[in-house]
């Protein structure tokens, strides 16, 4: 039998069918980002289910850690956008609709040092636990050394070890020394007899087991004053180290970031305040009409700031049919006006 080819559908045939059965075309996205880059991003939203990319970026801005988890912090260290992609998102123009990843760096336009806020977090998270575990280590580390410095029966070791020692190099420049250091201990196992089977270390031991004396012979026991030195010697000194001066680094940023954070809010508030002082006095002199639900903005109060800006914000709208507002009490004659806010 002869197969017939394919017909090829004309124009427009089949158009519309998606959307019979309920299914429409996605829009295409901008290229706004980097193909990899919004991937990871669009991959790592999805941890974030529950919270819209401006309660992301809110929660970044006012330093909430109570807001994100431990793993949502961490992942938030290689989602903040830079600078390059917030104004990339911000000055986009085109038709197409603004994707998840998109959305999430346009978020961030305003947020200031957004990347030095997760770390703030990050250390509010994980300072208890990273400090604990590094005061753990040194305070292993300074038990033994305590027990080194404080053991009796290592010091009257040591004293026999040098007595020996000036005995062998008695008559040599090396004699009559009133001590030694502590590298020189390892050749008390390489210096050995004329028969090559009795160490140094070999004959002290014997002597000391020899002796009359108990005393003597409890010196041999010193390890049980070390009881601390095995866990302490197997610890990575170097790496604690590293450990402290990270910590020690990630406190001075936090509060460098607090220093600023301060500072920012200082020039926030003095932006109110002169806002303020021209929303309540007018350009000269004239009062503007007051919107509906507005509070009066009064002079000598405390502010709240988030009432300060919803009465700016009513005073700044025109409703000419509003009745004009009544005077708000002012200061006392010679008083500075800008003091109450």
């Amino acid at each position: 039998k002869k197969v017939e080819p394919k017909k090829k559908k004309a124009a427009g045939e089949g158009e519309g069918e998606g959307s019979r059965n309920g299914y429409t075309k996605k829009k295409a996205s901008p290229n706004v980002l980097d193909t990899t880059r919004s991937q990871n991003l669009g991959i790592s939203l999805k941890g974030f289910k529950n919270m819209a990319p401006e309660d992301i970026a809110k929660g970044i801005e006012e330093i909430n850690a109570e807001r994100f988890s431990v793993e949502q912090l961490n992942r938030l260290l290689e989602m903040v956008p830079t600078d390059a992609e917030i104004r990339s998102v911000v000055n986009f123009k085109g038709d197409c609709e603004l994707g998840p990843p998109e959305l999430f760096c346009k978020a961030f336009d305003g947020v200031l040092r957004p990347r030095i806020k997760v770390n703030c977090m990050c250390l509010m998270k994980n300072f208890d636990d990273h400090a604990n575990d590094i005061s753990g280590k040194l305070q292993t580390a300074l038990r033994a050394c305590a027990q080194v410095t404080g053991s009796s029966r290592l010091r009257k070791l040591l004293a026999e070890v040098l007595r020996v020692g000036n005995f062998m190099n008695d008559g040599t420049d090396k004699g009559e020394v009133q001590g030694f250091t502590i590298d020189s201990l390892l050749k008390l196992t390489q210096t050995k007899s004329s028969c090559k089977t009795v160490t140094v270390l070999d004959f002290i031991v014997d002597q000391m087991l020899d002796d009359p004396d108990m005393n003597r012979r409890a010196v041999i026991d010193f390890a049980d004053e070390l009881d601390a030195l095995d866990a302490a010697a197997r610890l990575p000194l170097t790496e604690l180290c590293s450990q402290v001066m990270q910590l020690k680094g990630s406190v001075t940023s936090a509060k460098r970031e607090v220093d600023k954070m301060r500072v920012d809010s200082k020039q926030q508030r003095k932006t109110l305040k002169s806002t303020g002082v021209r929303g309540a006095s007018g350009v000269g002199g004239a009062k503007g009409p007051k919107a509906a639900g507005a509070k009066p903005l009064k002079l000598g109060g405390a502010a709240d700031p988030g009432a300060l800006m919803a009465a700016l914000k009513a005073r700044g709208a025109s409703n000419p049919t509003a009745p004009a507002p009544a005077p708000a009490p002012g200061p006392g004659p010679g008083a500075d006006p800008r003091a109450g806010l």
